[in-house]
């Protein structure tokens, strides 16, 4: 049976307050980690514990984002081949269409033409930078698992 009139002594030592970082990282997962600190630590030891628990999440973070972002990139890619595949489908029944039509002179597109095809075009430039950020997010989620 437990002696109640024993009081437990407690050193400041022994005192320490608790950290908790958490994360959600990939589809839904989240990670949490968490430090007890003592309370007799300086500031420095305490900003040491937390950085290395802050490095320790972005790096988990970053990990679960590297298959995010090779996703992303095959996507864009996808997207890339079929807007330059319907531009060059654009383009050619365009020119059928001029020699069906018995038009004189070389193809020239109509205006409206002209506009779909600048249509195309924004959108392969969105895709190309879409791409060129995605593979510099992914290096840097790469560089930051090591």
């Amino acid at each position: 049976m437990l002696d109640k009139t024993q009081v437990a002594e407690v050193a400041e030592k022994d005192l320490g307050i608790g950290v908790q970082f958490s994360v959600t990282v990939g589809s839904g997962r989240q990670i949490a980690m968490t430090a007890g600190i003592p309370l007799h630590w300086d500031r420095i030891a305490i900003d040491n514990v937390l950085d290395k628990l802050g490095g320790a999440m972005e790096r988990q973070t970053a990990k679960y984002a590297i298959d995010d972002i090779k996703l992303a990139i095959e996507q864009t890619e996808r997207a890339l081949a079929t807007t330059r595949q319907q531009m060059g489908n654009y383009e050619q029944q365009n020119a059928a269409e001029w020699e069906r039509s018995g038009r004189k002179g070389a193809y020239r597109q109509s205006e409206s033409q002209v506009k779909q095809m600048g249509n195309f075009r924004n959108t392969e430039q969105a895709q190309l930078a879409a791409i060129e950020k995605l593979r510099k997010d992914l290096k840097d989620a790469e560089a930051k698992c090591r």
